[in-house]
């Protein structure tokens, strides 16, 4: 199912055009296997923040609205609907994005992504 909903992801990016044509940069020296977006809080669930997102570093996607599943150790008790954020991500052997780290650029400064590396 995971397999199916990523590639639907992709399909959509393809035929609305909406991969990056060029490398986004928010932070320096990203770590291989790791990617880093900013957007806008859609839905908070238990497991999966539903996000506005631009494109994302270390990958080609480009902005859409998606879920991203978050590690255990992601607080996210303080977010909700609205909340503009900047992510870190892992990046999984089957390509798929795990959020591990968030912070608010409004509240913890327009660098804070950089300070969680």
């Amino acid at each position: 199912m995971k397999k199916l909903f990523r590639n639907l992801v992709v399909i959509a990016a393809v035929s609305t055009g909406t991969f990056a044509s060029a490398e986004t940069m928010l932070v320096e020296n990203l770590p291989e296997k790791m990617a880093a977006a900013t957007g806008v809080v859609k839905g908070v669930g238990e497991k999966q923040l539903i996000i506005d997102h631009g494109p994302i570093q270390g990958s080609t996607m480009g902005a859409m609205t998606m879920g991203f599943n978050f590690l255990k150790s992601v607080d996210v008790s303080n977010l909700q609907e609205g909340d503009e954020i900047a992510f870190l991500m892992k990046v999984g052997r089957d390509g798929s994005f795990r959020i591990s780290a968030i912070c608010k650029p409004a509240v913890d400064g327009e660098a804070c992504l950089q300070a969680l590396l």
